[in-house]
């Protein structure tokens, strides 16, 4: 039976942390009545500023931690309502990568949650007085901020207020982790948002971006940051007459990164070196970046190899990615850099190094709790990890079904209920339509019938009984990582440019639908990353050599994954075990088979938040973790997998 796994998180959370949390209201409610008779005055009477003087003016938690004691200290005073106030305002979560709402509430209870900026809509004279009056920069751009959003009659005055605020510090590498870059682009996105009257505080922002480019060292414990404000002037279409002067400094990185040993870096350099090149219209110098992206791989696949503990199926994982790169590069420069020998060549290699690991095949356990485990234990697998540690522990909870354990467990119930089997069963779906039957058993059976009815029950018990317990387990896991880390859509993005299983131009896709079921936005995961699920087994099995379209009247139309699954090079490219997930998961009709009710609108929103939905997403957030985990981490550590995870390219470890 299906249930709302969310709550039990959301329980659990509460019990824990209820001191911390502003009010939960109805969703078409308005959760502020206490401050209806707060005036101006009050405010500046609670000396908000003073409370506010000694915090960090970079960390919003530092900013939220010192309103939450405030407010508890004043519970009881007359300055409660003002600094609660305070508080609700810089409670919302603070999410710029999606600019349409960039305020979102803190927690989500099923009816209820906790403010958004909607909520505020009677109190612009307040945020009005906080915008012109607060000294804490970060206070002041939030409440300047939501001036704009809720009135514009009040003049661009307020949005200018907020950028001003939000780029008040340098952009430097030290604070841009910590905040600033999530400052910076709210600033740009508001002052792209003002048309003309924007275009000097982009211009300004555009400068300052560029002199802490240019500024950046590749050394150090900031050695990312020219990566960092190089992404922030790309996305947001800066410093295109700059673009061969950013692209120049990048490749410099990059031919350094990797005569020092550190090939992933490199590729990091690489690929950002790559688009400015692009954007310089140099497809030449374009192309010669992506060379020198399959070529590292190909390096460090060799370095696999030779290495103390060499790993033939990471080496294997290396040379599929620089084929992946290699066939991107267009026909007509192809030849005059030899690229269809080095495929061939490479191929050659992939292949023997894949013969090779099948001998090296081992399973590697970690002392992670099984799916029936105390939800305590399962938090304590994550709790106190680094970023990298703590997802590779949360997707350790469960590694995937045993089909041969499944295929023993029906039969077993077979014929421990011999006479349920002769009696036929229809699925339906909340409509009422018919979508799926089985018919009862009978001794006129063929061999295959009796298959397909096993696999049907196989099927059937995995979606009903495994995937709830671990969607379950996983959203508890997935509760304290969010608690410890403020991983951002950039760290999901680096995650899936580093793994080799992701296909060449996905890298954007899969890390946004992985952030989407981050941010607990299972509906978006969901519409984003199925399709490119499917995207994925089409590639890899081309990649193996498969027809994976078919052609009528000279018309080639690619397969569903529901034809896909069933091609004859599925197993051997995705083992039986992810053949039978994938299948259950997403195109069995006794199953949630996700992949065909989204393709047809056929899923409702409660179906687009439940536990197939949340179980689909750790489905592809192990996916595209293990092909980074198995790529990137050391080589003396393969054997040792409870220590920390490898250094990091663009995938940031993040303290609360």
């Amino acid at each position: 039976m299906l249930f709302s796994v969310q709550i039990f998180t959301l329980i659990h959370r509460l019990s824990h942390f209820s001191e911390l949390l502003p009010p939960l209201t109805m969703n078409n409610q308005q959760p502020l009545p206490a401050f209806h008779a707060l005036t101006a005055d009050d405010l500046r009477a609670s000396g908000y500023d003073a409370l506010l003087r000694d915090v960090s003016p970079t960390s919003y938690l530092d900013l939220h931690a010192a309103l939450t004691a405030a407010r508890k200290a004043h519970e009881q005073t007359a300055h409660a309502s003002a600094i609660g106030f305070l508080h609700d305002i810089m409670s919302m979560m603070f999410t710029p990568e999606t600019p349409a709402e960039p305020f979102k509430p803190m927690i989500e209870w099923g009816d209820r949650r906790t403010a958004i900026p909607g909520d505020f809509r009677d109190y612009v004279d307040l945020l009005a007085t906080l915008s012109d009056g607060a000294e804490h920069r970060l206070l002041r751009a939030r409440s300047a901020d939501l001036v704009w959003m809720l009135d514009r009659k009040r003049g661009v005055r307020y949005a200018t207020l907020a950028i001003d605020a939000y780029c008040q510090l340098p952009a430097q590498p030290a604070t841009w982790i910590e905040g600033e870059r999530c400052n910076w682009m709210r600033a740009l996105q508001l002052a792209a948002g003002l048309g003309k009257a924007g275009a000097a505080h982009i211009a300004a922002m555009e400068a300052a971006l560029l002199h802490a480019f240019d500024e950046a060292q590749d050394d150090g414990e900031y050695r990312n940051a020219p990566h960092w404000f190089s992404d922030a002037l790309y996305r947001n279409n800066l410093a295109k007459p700059q673009a061969r002067q950013l692209a120049n400094k990048l490749a410099i990185m990059g031919r350094n990164r990797s005569a020092a040993g550190d090939l992933p870096g490199a590729r990091g350099s690489y690929e950002r070196a790559g688009r400015w090149y692009n954007k310089a219209a140099d497809s030449n110098n374009a192309v010669e970046m992506t060379v020198a992206m399959a070529q590292s791989w190909a390096d460090e696949a060799q370095q696999r190899l030779q290495g103390p503990t060499p790993s033939s199926a990471v080496a294997a994982s290396g040379y599929e990615k620089a084929i992946q790169l290699l066939r991107s590069v267009p026909a007509k420069a192809r030849t005059a850099r030899n690229i269809t020998h080095r495929i061939d060549v490479l191929r050659q290699a992939m292949n023997a190094a894949g013969e090779q690991a099948i001998g090296e095949m081992h399973i590697i356990t970690t002392k992670g709790p099984d799916v029936r485990a105390q939800i305590a234990e399962v938090r304590q697998a994550v709790k106190g990890k680094t970023a990298v540690d703590a997802l590779f522990h949360l997707t350790s909870i469960y590694h995937g079904p045993a089909i041969a354990e499944h295929r023993a467990s029906a039969e077993q119930r077979a014929q421990e209920s011999p006479i349920s089997a002769l009696f036929s069963t229809t699925l339906m779906s909340p409509d009422g339509r018919v979508i799926a039957a089985r018919p009862g058993a009978s001794v006129d059976d063929t061999a295959d019938m009796q298959e397909a009815a096993l696999l049907a029950s196989m099927v059937d018990y995995f979606a009903q009984t495994t995937m709830p317990k671990v969607a379950f387990l996983v959203l508890h896991a997935l509760d304290e990582v969010r608690f410890e880390h403020a991983l951002t859509l950039d760290d999901f993005v680096a995650l899936a440019r580093n793994s080799p299983l992701v296909p060449p131009d996905r890298a954007y896709l899969f890390g946004k639908g992985l952030y989407a079921g981050y941010s607990l936005d299972f509906t978006t995961a969901l519409h984003i990353l199925v399709p490119q699920i499917e995207h994925l087994v089409r590639f890899h099995l081309q990649n193996a050599g498969e027809h994976t379209a078919t052609f009528i009247d000279g018309i080639s139309d690619e397969m569903g994954l529901s034809s896909l699954i069933g091609r004859e090079k599925m197993v051997p490219v995705f083992g039986e075990d992810h053949t039978f997930e994938v299948r259950a998961l997403f195109c069995d009709r006794h199953g949630p088979n996700l992949r065909n009710l989204l393709a047809h609108g056929l899923l409702s929103d409660g179906a687009c938040q439940s536990n197939a939905s949340v179980y689909a997403w750790f489905f592809a957030l192990r996916t595209v973790f293990a092909g980074f985990w198995n790529a990137h981490r050391p080589a003396q550590e393969e054997n040792h997998p409870e220590r920390n995870g490898p250094p990091q390219d663009d995938v940031e470890k993040t303290a609360p």
